[in-house]
């Protein structure tokens, strides 16, 4: 596989005998022009986001993966993909959305997509994730999607921290005691025991790693 880097919003890919090891039908594109592919071995075949040329595509390639990238007209996708299944049932799908539409990412998961990633993932991050997905059966979901359900479990509030318990979430997270985490910011242990007495409060956190998990999930660490 080769990707032109000058070609920048889309993936320009040309083919490579014998080396390709998983065939990817492309719907649409994404943000990124042509990020790093080393280590792959994939053949990368484009298509317009209409029914017909994907079927005839279906038929000649016989791919493993459908990839949906961006596409114009999103109520065709839901179509595009019945008809790739109607072709090859076992097709896997693989989709790139909106960072921040949550729902469409919980929509796709539910009507079987195997990958979900942003829509401005790299080439690499897209080939990576569909590899892992590949050789142990797993669904694979950017972190991002993550990150905005934690945050709508949490009522969508997002608790503000100081400089200071920033500091102290993060050695938290590196398992210091109390005395290690006073004696690297130079403070005393008491001031520390009330730092972590505030932030179990605004992360509605019980205990030190149930405030670490909750920060984690919030992406404030």
């Amino acid at each position: 596989m080769i990707s032109d880097p000058r070609r920048q919003g889309q993936v320009v890919v040309r083919d490579q005998p014998g080396t390709a090891q998983e065939g990817i039908l492309v719907v649409g594109h994404w943000q990124d022009g042509a990020a790093g592919h080393a280590g792959h071995a994939a053949r990368l075949e484009r298509c317009p986001a209409e029914a017909g040329p994907l079927r005839r595509r279906l038929a000649v390639h016989h791919p493993r993966w459908l990839l949906v990238g961006q596409v114009a007209d999103e109520a065709a996708v839901p179509l595009l993909v019945m008809t790739a299944w109607q072709v090859y049932p076992d097709l896997r799908l693989a989709m790139l959305g909106p960072a921040l539409d949550l729902r469409r990412c919980e929509r796709w998961l539910r009507r079987g997509c195997q990958v979900y990633l942003t829509d401005g993932s790299a080439l690499e991050t897209v080939l990576t994730a569909l590899d892992c997905a590949s050789a142990v059966d797993v669904v694979v979901v950017d972190r991002a999607f993550h990150l905005q359900k934690a945050r709508s479990q949490h009522l969508g509030f997002v608790p503000s921290l100081t400089a200071r318990q920033h500091e102290v979430l993060g050695l938290l997270e590196k398992n210091l005691t109390n005395s290690e985490i006073a004696d690297a910011l130079h403070v005393s242990e008491n001031t520390i025991e009330f730092h972590i007495r505030r932030l179990l409060v605004k992360l509605g956190a019980r205990n030190r790693m149930q405030a670490v998990g909750r920060a984690s999930d919030l992406g404030l660490i």
